[in-house]
């Protein structure tokens, strides 16, 4: 289901970022230190993206496999913060006047 949510224009435009991308390694390789700079900046900001999907994903494994390991798998239903019956009024309500 990929495709249909690729438009031409997308592919335009990461190939012409890809463009300049390749244009500054071409200069950082010449030894331009602004290039040298920026391919190191893009370069780290892409590690961290990676590391941070490797965390999650570790992270998202090991509460499924806990959680498949201490329990049924579903969350326990109601809410942790209601009592078992609703709280006394402290004005009572009307009935209405037919």
């Amino acid at each position: 289901m990929l495709i249909p949510k690729i438009t031409i224009r997308g592919i335009l435009l990461s190939m012409i970022g890809f463009g300049f991308f390749f244009l500054v390694m071409a200069d950082a390789v010449r030894g331009k230190s602004w290039a040298i700079a920026t391919c190191l900046a893009i370069s780290t900001v892409a590690i961290l993206a990676l590391f941070f999907v490797v965390m999650f994903s570790s992270s998202y494994l090991i509460a499924r496999v806990h959680r498949r390991l201490t329990s049924s798998g579903l969350p326990a239903a109601g809410s942790p913060f209601a009592a078992e019956t609703p709280p006394p009024q402290i004005v009572p309500p009307q009935e209405a006047p037919e």
